[in-house]
């Protein structure tokens, strides 16, 4: 190179020769395209295409051709370092993982890279490091990918916009919906739409690069995955988003412009008039249709069993037409007595399964009677809040006996209708439906989507038109979109079934949606399902002293507690309850909606299980799935006791419970042991809570065994009289 601008007396740069002496071993010659008095035009096979050198001029003026040209007069140069930590914030980690992860960057465990834009062959590696990870552009945009953004920001240098994009392992985060407002919306707070189950991984990365090539400038984070994320399937479904096609239609129909409509309006004459024609119109269709039913058959068509609501037209047509068994859809939500959260409980512990399940309409009657009775006993109560539940309530039976109550109506919604209909139909009850949901969904469709399509300003359709619309048009394209569905289910079967370990995995989540149904439709079930978040807030709910009035029922196996809300301890407290067979159940709103042990559940097993560890109770069972908590049956509450007798299984209930709170719980700092605690501290200030009474009290085992039976008859007492007595 020197000889030869030597040859063409130009005086050559340093700074361009190292440039050629550096990159030597990779540009090979191919050819001098022209040499003229004033121009040396040479050709390079290493993305440099044209060099021209002005002779007499000791300068050379490189133009790249590559479309990936370098913007400086310095294309291979590395650029400026970047010390811009990632954002470990913005990731989402619980307390235990932002911690491991400080102490990975504190270590120098991390990797921390810089590469030059330019070069082609840095960022040919680049990707290969990239692919390797699952972090190219085309793999993070795969709906089974397991990384997820973050955190990203952009600016722009010279005309392109540069990102930096934090991205974390799927496997890394953690379910985190806010518990409060789970309650009070009673959604299911421990619902994980995240596809991958949470294994505590703190593979991270950031990714700086350029939006027009995708260039890379830095890359930095910690990309060591767990044995437990490295072996992990897809569990979930992920979420798959709409397909650029619909946002196109989307946006063509609103560019047209949305048709204006009107509503018709009738006079009260002519409403009058439309209700009195309708059950004739309809007894009218309802005969020619079983007329036509009935043709070219020996027997005519009979209908054995319908279904309605409480339209007394429609009612009317059909009881024209067959006397038929009559079912009638009830308001299950209605049919079911309003009681506020407290801490009277019901009459009857389940009136809206006593009436649905009643077989005698006297026996029905005799149900909302009982209530009525326990309502006006709750007003003598004095208590102004007792008082207005109880006027609320009573007017709320007055609404059931008069709108539901008729005998020709519960024959309908009762469980007496759906004896008769297994009858006449030769099915099992649990066969016959109480419901026409599928019905009321189809209807909502038909009028408010494929119809309105062809009125002209809200005007009806002719009859003959409609019938016209219904087969030609609408029923096709119903069909046509239940397939496009189960094609659509099919695909997403398929594209995910190998990154799920050969799952199916729409039918894991049938199962369990089948299982949840299954729980709510009765009582709800308890399991103990790991929950790291719950856990802690149970351990708050202890050092807030929240969680009081433990006592223990007649059967000793049932602890009943009294938990105040943590948004508002002013609030109405929740009733927790946990049995020794497993069942457990609390009045909070995550627990009616979801069925899991809640926050409260935990924290009066916490204190429970410090009891059974100290030998003062036996173990107890709790059910760590949906399936297994659905076996445990509600235990059979115990016979009434009389109100002397109630009172002294409370004083034996308290007293039982201090003896137990003389032990000292677990090094865990959680708040007091238990309810009256002063009751007992001055027993626990001569640091002898944790001695039997035997000791306590001078006693001998048979004189404290003998003391513990007496002293249930007794009025009661401190423990700290008792112990002087």
């Amino acid at each position: 190179m020197a000889r030869l601008l030597t040859m063409a007396n130009i005086q050559p740069n340093p700074d361009v020769l190292d440039l050629w002496r550096l990159s030597l071993h990779r540009i090979v010659l191919l050819a001098v395209i022209s040499i003229s008095c004033s121009h040396l035009v040479l050709a390079f096979a290493d993305g440099w295409v044209v060099w021209r050198v002005s002779v007499g001029k000791p300068t050379f003026h490189i133009l790249p051709m590559h479309p990936t040209t370098p913007k400086s007069s310095k294309p291979l140069s590395r650029p400026r370092k970047l010390y811009a930590k990632p954002e470990l914030d913005k990731l989402a980690f619980d307390a235990a993982q932002q911690s491991a992860a400080g102490a990975i960057y504190e270590h120098g465990d991390s990797i921390s890279q810089q590469y030059i834009p330019d070069s082609l062959t840095e960022q040919a590696h680049v990707r290969q490091f990239l692919m390797a990870h699952g972090l190219d552009r085309q793999s993070r945009q795969q709906l089974e990918s397991r990384w997820n953004v973050q955190w990203s920001t952009r600016w722009q240098v010279a005309g392109d916009i540069w990102r930096r994009t934090l991205l974390q392992c799927l496997t890394a985060r953690k379910a985190k919906v806010p518990m409060q407002i789970a309650e009070d919306k009673g959604t299911p707070s421990n619902a994980r739409h995240n596809p991958y189950d949470f294994t505590g991984c703190l593979a991270h990365v950031e990714i700086t690069e350029c939006d027009s090539d995708g260039a890379v400038s830095r890359i930095m984070g910690y990309l060591c995955h767990n044995d437990e994320c490295k072996s992990s399937v897809l569990k979930r479904i992920p979420a798959i988003p709409l397909h650029l096609h619909v946002y196109e239609v989307a946006l063509e129909q609103l560019k047209s412009g949305a048709r204006s409509t009107k509503q018709s309006s009738t006079t009260p004459k002519e409403q009058k008039l439309e209700t009195d024609s309708s059950t004739e119109i309809l007894a009218e269709l309802l005969k020619i249709w079983k007329t036509h039913l009935s043709q070219g058959r020996a027997e005519s068509f009979t209908l054995y069993v319908a279904i309605t609501d409480t339209d007394v037209k429609e009612r009317g047509a059909l009881l024209q037409v067959s006397h038929s068994a009559m079912l009638d859809k009830p308001e299950r939500s209605a049919i079911q007595r309003k009681t506020g959260r407290g801490t009277e409980k019901p009459h009857d512990p389940n009136p809206k399964a006593s009436l649905l399940n009643s077989v005698d309409y006297e026996a029905a009657q005799k149900l909302i009677e009982d209530e009525r009775s326990h309502f006006t006993a709750l007003s003598k109560l004095g208590d102004p809040g007792a008082a207005t539940a109880a006027r609320v309530g009573a007017q709320y039976l007055d609404y059931l006996s008069a709108t539901w109550m008729p005998k020709s109506l519960w024959q309908g919604w009762s469980l007496k209708a759906r004896m008769v209909a297994s009858t006449i139909l030769g099915v099992p009850v649990e066969s016959i439906i109480t419901m026409t949901n599928h019905l009321e969904s189809f209807n909502h469709v038909l009028k408010n989507k494929y119809i309105p399509q062809w009125q002209h300003s809200g005007a009806h359709l002719w009859f003959d038109f409609l019938i016209h619309i219904l087969i030609i048009r609408i029923l096709p394209e119903i069909f046509a979109t239940r397939r496009h569905r189960q094609q659509y289910q099919n695909w997403v079967n398929l594209q995910f079934e190998k990154y799920a370990g050969g799952t199916n995995l729409s039918k894991v989540l049938q199962e369990e949606r089948r299982v949840l149904q299954a729980i709510q439709k009765g009582s709800k079930a308890c399991w103990w399902a790991a929950d790291h978040q719950r856990d802690e807030l149970a351990v708050a709910i202890l050092r807030a002293g929240l969680l009081n009035g433990i006592t223990r029922d007649v059967s000793e196996h049932q602890f009943e507690a009294v938990c105040y809300s943590t948004a508002n301890p002013t609030s109405t407290p929740y009733q927790v309850t946990i049995h020794r067979i497993g069942y457990a159940s609390c009045t909070c709103l995550d627990f009616v909606h979801r069925g899991g042990a809640c926050k409260h559940l935990r924290a009066l097993r916490i204190r429970l299980d410090a009891w059974v560890s100290s030998g003062h109770l036996p173990t107890f069972y709790y059910p760590g799935t949906p399936a297994a908590a659905k076996e445990i049956e509600e235990p059979l509450q115990p016979p009434a006791l009389s109100e002397q007798g109630a009172m002294a299984a409370i004083i034996n209930n308290l007293l039982v419970l201090q003896d137990m709170a003389g032990v000292e719980d677990p090094e865990d700092g959680i708040g007091p042991a238990m309810p009256g605690e002063a009751a007992v501290s001055e027993v626990d200030e001569q640091g002898e809570g944790s001695k039997p009474l035997s000791s306590r009290c001078n006693l001998s085992t048979e004189e404290a065994e003998q003391f513990q039976t007496v002293r249930r008859d007794w009025p009661f007492k401190s423990s700290s009289e008792l112990n002087s007595s």
